[in-house]
């Protein structure tokens, strides 16, 4: 896990992705696998453990779905997609996160997000949930966040799947680029946070040399 400090110290910009960095990715919005009309949620990738609602990532993040919206009893196992009002009622973060951003801030650092959400572009969600989404975010943590996202994808439905719109996305660097010019920064002073391998991929097309990366469990620490 990284000095709090230090990491203050070091960089002027630190990035961050969203989905299972800042945030419990479960929270997309997404088709929901027919449940039979029993009402549980099927979170890919999780499984449930001793507790009503309980889940567990592979990870060892652990949430309570009760705690944050309707599970897909809403559609009554026709796998129809959730209303908006049940999915972004509450953003989820993962444990220390508010804080860790918190401090940074109160020590000029600043913040960002890049995040992929090609959700859009297989029509599992709309782009102004996505706005929406990260406008929770932003009130939640209480602190200003520069932002860029990504909606398209190889594959995706029209206008989504268009070649040009790709470089966008990560592992591209165009989103990375653009929190650095809007910050002001020098690459050498900026650190970018994400899950996958994607994120450490978009880093390292930063510039000629790359920007820093951290996977979150070595930046935040371990959530278990």
């Amino acid at each position: 896990m990284i000095c709090l400090e230090k990491a203050a110290a070091r960089y002027d910009l630190i990035a961050f992705d969203l989905d299972d960095t800042l945030i419990h990715g479960y929270l997309e919005k997404r088709k929901c696998t027919p449940c039979g009309g029993t009402g549980n949620w099927h979170v890919p990738g999780w499984w449930p453990v001793p507790g009503p609602g309980k889940y567990r990532h592979p990870d060892h993040h652990e949430l309570d779905l009760r705690d944050a919206k309707p599970g897909c009893s809403a559609c009554h196992g026709t796998g129809k997609r959730l209303e908006n009002t049940q999915c972004y009622e509450k953003v989820l973060f993962i444990a220390r996160r508010i804080p860790a951003l918190r401090y940074l801030w109160s020590q000029g650092v600043k913040l960002g997000i890049a995040t992929n959400q090609t959700g859009v572009g297989f029509g599992y969600h709309e782009p102004w949930e996505v706005l929406n989404k990260l406008a929770r975010v932003r009130q939640q943590i209480g602190v200003p966040m520069l932002q860029e996202f990504a909606l398209c994808a190889p594959g995706a439905r029209p206008p989504y799947d268009r070649p040009e719109f790709w470089l966008r996305r990560k592992p591209g660097p165009d989103m990375l680029n653009r929190l650095i010019r809007h910050a002001g920064v020098l690459n050498s002073r900026t650190l970018f946070v994400g899950d996958m391998l994607v994120d450490e991929q978009a880093a390292r097309n930063v510039g000629l040399a790359g920007i820093d990366y951290l996977h979150p469990v070595d930046f935040f620490g371990p959530t278990w």
